[in-house]
């Protein structure tokens, strides 16, 4: 198992659903086992639930382009 956590804040306008994308790139000389799935993860505020989505990394070339190419779509249910 591994695991490689990328974290970051934003600010966000008030709402139940947000999409979320991160620009990346693969070293395809020495990168290999990204053909299994990959959780991207988001919440709200510091006590909100984790909301998750699984993409496929394996698509993912040695060029930096956004990805997933269309958008991680999060919906949050309303307090």
């Amino acid at each position: 198992m591994c695991w490689l956590d990328v974290s970051s804040e934003m600010r966000v306008t008030k709402g139940k659903t947000y999409g979320f994308s991160f620009m990346l790139s693969m070293n395809t000389e020495n990168s290999f086992g990204w053909d299994v799935p990959v959780f991207l993860m988001a919440r709200i505020g510091e006590e909100g639930k984790y909301q998750r989505v699984q993409t496929d990394l394996s698509e993912l070339g040695g060029e930096v382009e956004e990805f997933p190419p269309k958008k991680c779509r999060i919906e949050f249910e309303s307090d």
